[in-house]
């Protein structure tokens, strides 16, 4: 269950947790306490900028490219930061340093970190929530001093500004009257050009003489389709004219002769004439021109001529009498539509030409017409450019005064009167948030890179290795607790006869004559495992006796109410088992202490017969438990494994020893033949379960009761 394995990290870890969480709310109020509170102090300054440039612009009716459009606030913030402004302030308040010397201008803009500890005077410019609006503010250990630097900055931000705003319409306007005079003759050579070319084609309007042309030339074809249906009706007619009079064979000699009249033939050359400028007429004039009545009359003029001629003809022929008025009137039709077809011919070929001579010009129309609108392109550009720079000269006044008023102070810094830094309530709220943030992350870094043995269950990493027993430390289990023989049934007496059924069945069912407790470092409590495995096998009624082979730090006489006599050193050396040997008080549990603390305890150890001495202790003892020293510690550890070759037990501490510690005394006991039954984890936590522990629901249970129990069951 992972909620159970953070609760279990958190117990474990919790002295460094609350360590953590205390040293970091502690520097907090430390920091808070100590630390000289400063002020802060506002102006708010209108900035609706528009420069001359984008008044120039607007009255060209253009504007800024995008990217070409510089950031207004940027600029504004870095000129109510620049040297020369804030020169002023300085200068004006007589400004000092931490140091108390005069302010430098990058110092006095730019606020670093160490201001939080030990303030000096600064000033801050930013922008106002994306408005039009930009806020001066001044930090100072002085609350008055905070205000006047603030209202200093910005009313000579304001007057810079202006300043800035006056020249750049002074030199605009320069550049404006430069460009008039420019634009003012460009204007005057773009008029000229017009009416030069004007003039050249005698033309005023092009679209309209070029409609009135399409228009002839529509007229045009309509008379000409009209002129070849008459053309059609004459032909036909003089056919059937010529076939009457063919066909009056006494009327032929009077035809002929008329044909063959000189005079007849002169008249109808002058008659020719006129038809042809009569159908030049028809195409310039109305009919109702005086030119064209002109015409018309002369051509009745010479056809009645020719009628005047044929009457005479007819008159005075000398075969008048075979004349009759049938043949006289076919014969007048016939001259008359002679005449209308000639005519007719005429006008068919004019028509034509003009036609033709329409349509050449109507083409020249395009190129004109080009020409002309790249003229008045140039004329009209220039014509606005110059009127709208005309207008701006005009207007620019305006529009400065309209600019000074975009700048000026909404709103002038008062006197604050809260503290800006430190604000003591949200620093103890954010240090206790952060002091609770950054002890758990203390913690679980420390049980990260914790190394060493953590619980019963981290065992399994070590291989197959046998677990004897877990002794608990919790109520009922400190380290110095033995067994009390007159409470058989005790939680304690019943971790121990746990381990002592574990240890029979680690030996093939075979009881234990000779155990080795040892461990990998000292202070794993092997002395008081050793200790109470011997009260209870001798509760259990077999006769035992405890060996302090801990010859450099023995403490088994601290443990059991006996004198510390020549013991197991002295018996090394040459004394009697019984001189050694003392009572402990309980039935059948006697003790060896360690004796006097030799020079040299591997020699000594070495230079015996440790079979033998075991022999003899068998002859008196059921069970005899060395106490031995830790492996890593010295070397008699490891002699005594080799020598006696009995069975041994390691006792482990959770977050005592390491895994690569424990790993090394696992590799020793390899190394030197002894032979390791199993681990006996020791000083146990009683979260982690087992027996006589409570789970997590039990201990959630109770902790939810009463505040004082949570208390009690994480911290002791």
């Amino acid at each position: 269950m992972e909620l159970l394995k953070i609760w279990t990290i958190l117990i474990r870890r919790r002295w460094v947790i609350l360590m953590a969480f205390l040293v970091f709310v502690f520097a907090v109020l430390a920091f808070t306490l100590v630390v000289t509170p400063s002020y802060k102090a506002t102006t708010k300054v209108l900035v609706k900028s528009s420069s001359a440039t984008n008044s120039l612009l607007t009255a060209l009716k253009m504007q800024l490219l995008p990217f070409a459009i510089p950031s207004e606030y940027d600029t504004d913030i870095s000129l109510a930061l620049s040297k020369s402004l804030v020169k002023k302030v300085i200068d004006k308040f007589q400004i000092k340093d931490r140091f108390g010397r005069e302010m430098r201008e990058e110092k006095f803009i730019k606020s670093s970190f160490l201001n939080l500890f030990w303030p000096q005077p600064a000033v801050e410019v930013e922008q106002y929530k994306e408005s039009t609006i930009l806020e001066i503010s001044a930090i100072s250990v002085d609350s008055m001093e905070s205000a006047k630097i603030a209202n200093l900055m910005a009313e000579c931000f304001v007057q810079k500004r202006k300043e800035i705003v006056r020249d750049e319409y002074k030199q605009t306007k320069i550049f404006v009257e430069q460009q008039v005079i420019s634009l003012r003759q460009r204007y005057y050579s773009s008029l000229e050009k017009m009416s030069d070319f004007m003039t050249a084609e005698k033309s005023i309007d092009f679209e309209l003489e070029a409609q009135n042309l399409i228009n002839k030339i529509n007229e045009t074809i309509i008379f000409r389709e009209a002129n070849d249906n008459s053309l059609v009706l004459y032909e036909k007619e003089i056919k059937e004219n010529k076939r009457y009079l063919e066909n009056m064979g006494e009327y032929r000699k009077e035809y002929e002769e008329f044909i063959e009249n000189p005079r007849l033939n002169d008249l109808k050359g002058k008659l020719h004439v006129a038809l042809i400028s009569l159908a030049g007429k028809e195409i310039d004039f109305l009919p109702s021109h005086p030119e064209y009545r002109q015409v018309v009359n002369e051509i009745d003029k010479q056809k009645e001529l020719i009628r005047k001629e044929l009457t005479q003809e007819l008159v005075f022929s000398k075969e008048r009498s075979s004349i009759n008025p049938l043949h006289d009137a076919i014969y007048k039709k016939y001259i008359d539509n002679k005449v209308n077809l000639e005519l007719a011919f005429i006008k068919k070929d004019l028509l034509n030409q003009t036609i033709g001579k329409y349509q050449e010009e109507l083409l020249t129309f395009p190129l004109k017409k080009i020409k002309q609108s790249k003229l008045a392109l140039e004329l009209e550009v220039s014509s606005n450019m110059y009127n709208n720079l005309l207008s701006y000269l005009a207007e620019s006044e305006i529009a400065q005064s309209i600019d000074f008023a975009n700048y000026r102070i909404a709103e002038f810094a008062k006197q604050p009167q809260k503290v800006n830094f430190p604000n003591k309530k949200l620093n103890m709220i954010l240090g206790i948030i952060l002091g609770c943030l950054w002890a758990f992350f203390i913690g679980f870094f420390v049980e990260y890179t914790d190394d060493t043995l953590r619980s019963h269950e981290d065992i399994k990493r070590l291989g197959n290795i046998n677990l004897l027993g877990r002794v608990y430390k919790g109520s009922g289990f400190t380290s110095k607790l033995l067994l009390n023989p007159s409470l058989p049934k005790s939680q304690v007496v019943e971790t121990y006869r746990s381990m002592k059924n574990n240890i029979y069945i680690a030996g093939n069912g075979q009881p234990p004559e000779t155990l080795i407790i040892t461990s990998s470092v000292k202070g794993e409590g092997k002395s008081t495992i050793a200790t109470n495995l011997a009260m209870a096998y001798a509760m259990e009624g077999r006769q035992t006796l405890l060996v302090d082979g801990n010859l450099r730090l023995p403490r088994i006489h601290k443990l059991l109410p006996v004198v510390k006599n020549k013991g197991f050193s002295g018996l090394l050396n040459g004394a009697e088992i019984k001189d050694c040997v003392s009572n402990t008080g309980f039935k059948q549990l006697d003790v060896l202490t360690s004796g006097p603390v030799p020079d040299d305890p591997g020699g000594l150890i070495e230079a015996c017969k440790l079979e033998a001495v075991l022999a003899d202790f068998h002859l008196s003892y059921d069970l005899v438990i060395f106490d031995s020293p830790p492996l890593a510690a010295a070397g008699d550890a490891i002699l005594l494994h080799r020598k006696m070759a009995a069975d041994s037990i390691l006792v482990a501490e959770p977050g005592k020893v390491t895994y690569k510690v424990l790993a090394d005394s696992l590799s020793m006991f390899e190394k030197s033949g002894g032979k390791l039954i199993g681990v006996v984890v020791n000083k146990v936590r009683s979260v982690e379960g087992g027996a006589g522990a409570d789970s997590f629901e039990d201990i959630f249970e109770k902790c939810l009761r009463s505040p004082v129990r949570i208390f009690k069951k994480i911290f002791y």
